[in-house]
């Protein structure tokens, strides 16, 4: 469309398309000022801050701009203006002549093309996510499976070949007719057998807590006596002049799962054992809603460098790779104890033993 203002922006030629895009006629146009009645959404004002005077309070109007257009019907039409300042022989502005093109579709097809492109790259985003994470996942597998088979090569042979070597010799006993010497060998081969089972539950619990396939059974039991049975059944690993020292305070009657607390002790008491050669500490308090357990060792200890990964899968501190163990016990307990909706922390030192705090409700 074409138009052509006077120097106050009255409209005074505007051509037929000018009529079409606006939705009025001539007569309802000319005469009437332009920017007042017909211009509207000038984006960021830009029309007022280039806009510039000359002479007496004259305003010339930015050469380029972009703006709606008010239709009769209402109709968003936007415009792409051009404009041309009309001066006599003496510099004095006398008017503007506008031509505007409709790029109403236009817009809409940049704002298409936009759009897409922000989806393009959000999906983009969102799948190259997906992949990094399956990588990094199948990466987390391989190592797995790596610290897995140099795990099992080293804690599968001691027990292995302790249980060949007992057979050979109960064998050769037998031949000789010494059979008071077979007993030792076969209680060798039990405890190797004791040795492998534990591994291979270790490898069985993590794989169902991993899959998600452990659930939780409540039952109400004595939890003093409960402990007071477990450290019966750990007798046998205990150290020469190790012992295990429990004290109790509070209500005994507990509602929680039973084997997975069982677990829980099993694996914390026995790691006491494993890495000290002195006296273990339990101390439990049962409170309102609160049952607190308090595992103390001077064993070992742990690095503080190394402290953070410990409850992750087949961590084994540098100064504990001679000593038999999977490296799962600890994570399978945060897991379990997850189950049970409570919390564990620990604070160990190098070479004087570790403490770990076990706190969970007493209606779990």
């Amino acid at each position: 469309m074409f138009l052509l203002l006077d120097a106050d922006d009255k409209v005074v030629i505007v051509n037929k398309k000018g009529c079409e895009l606006s939705g009025h006629s001539a007569e309802e146009i000319i005469g009437k000022r332009w920017f007042k009645g017909f211009i509207c959404d000038i984006g960021n004002n830009c029309f007022e801050k280039e806009k510039a005077t000359f002479g007496e309070k004259r305003t010339v109007y930015p050469k380029n701009f972009q703006c709606k257009l008010r239709s009769r019907s209402n109709d968003e039409i936007i415009m792409s203006w051009s404009n041309s300042i009309l001066r006599d022989n003496k510099g004095r502005f006398l008017g503007t002549i506008m031509a505007g093109e409709d790029i109403t579709e236009r817009k809409k097809t940049e704002q298409r093309k936009e759009e897409y492109t922000q989806n393009l790259e959000t999906i983009v985003e969102q799948r190259t996510k997906k992949l990094t994470e399956a990588l990094r996942n199948e990466k987390m597998v391989n190592e797995m499976k790596t610290a897995f088979v140099s795990m099992a090569s080293h804690e599968f042979r001691t027990p292995l070949t302790t249980i060949l070597s007992s057979a050979i010799l109960i064998a050769k006993y037998n031949a000789l007719q010494q059979y008071n010497k077979q007993s030792q060998h076969v209680q060798r081969i039990k405890s190797s057998v004791k040795q492998l089972t534990a591994i291979l539950e270790d490898f069985l619990s993590m794989d169902k807590l991993d899959r998600g396939i452990v659930t939780t059974s409540k039952e109400a039991f004595n939890l003093k006596l409960f402990i007071k049975e477990i450290l019966d059944e750990l007798k046998w690993s205990l150290k020469e002049n190790q012992q295990i020292h429990l004290q109790y305070k509070g209500s005994s009657k507990v509602v929680m799962d039973k084997k997975i607390l069982h677990n829980v002790f099993v694996n914390l008491i026995t790691n006491s054992i494993k890495y000290s050669n002195t006296d273990i500490f339990i101390n439990a308090k049962v409170e309102s809603d609160t049952v607190h357990i308090t595992f103390i060792d001077e064993g070992i200890g742990i690095p503080k460098d190394e402290q953070k990964q410990l409850f992750t899968k087949f961590f084994r501190a540098k100064n504990a790779v001679n000593i038999q163990g999977t490296g799962l016990g600890l994570c399978i307990v945060k897991h379990y104890v997850n189950l049970l909706e409570g919390n564990i922390t620990f604070k160990s030192e190098l070479g004087k033993g570790s403490t770990f705090y076990l706190s969970l409700p007493k209606n779990a």
